[in-house]
């Protein structure tokens, strides 16, 4: 998400210039400028505010993920974790077992709770029931 708000900022910038270099009147500067700080707005939001089809979403970068990671070197398993969590800790048991505890980042937070809620219950998350009902309707 830095990557496109940086984009938008470039975009911004580059609208500014063509004002100063006349090549925008101050109308069309003004309704350029405000498009783009409509999308960074969205942008924020989307971050912020994860919505059902992130979870779909979620779910098929995982799947992509799982395929990626046979052929991917360290550094690009690195960087493929780190698009998930903030933050993965281990820890070594006196079992010969490891506990990892896993921070996933703003965004995949509500995936993973939908998950712990599935696995700690039985029971699937409301969002996924109420999903496959409407679908054998």
């Amino acid at each position: 998400m830095a990557t496109a708000s940086t984009r938008l900022d470039e975009q911004l910038e580059r609208a500014g210039r063509l004002f100063e270099y006349g090549e925008y009147d101050w109308e069309t500067f003004c309704a350029r400028r405000d498009e783009i700080t409509e999308q960074k707005r969205q942008l924020t939001e989307s971050e912020t505010k994860p919505q059902a089809a992130d979870l779909k979403c979620c779910e098929a970068q995982l799947m992509d993920l799982v395929g990626a990671w046979d052929a991917a070197d360290s550094g690009q398993r690195s960087r493929l974790v780190a698009g998930i969590f903030e933050q993965l800790e281990a820890e070594a048991l006196p079992d010969d077992t490891i506990r990892v505890v896993a921070v996933p980042r703003e965004a995949w937070r509500p995936f993973f709770a939908g998950l712990v809620l599935e696995r700690e219950t039985g029971f699937e998350p409301a969002t996924s029931t109420l999903a496959r009902s409407r679908s054998t309707k």
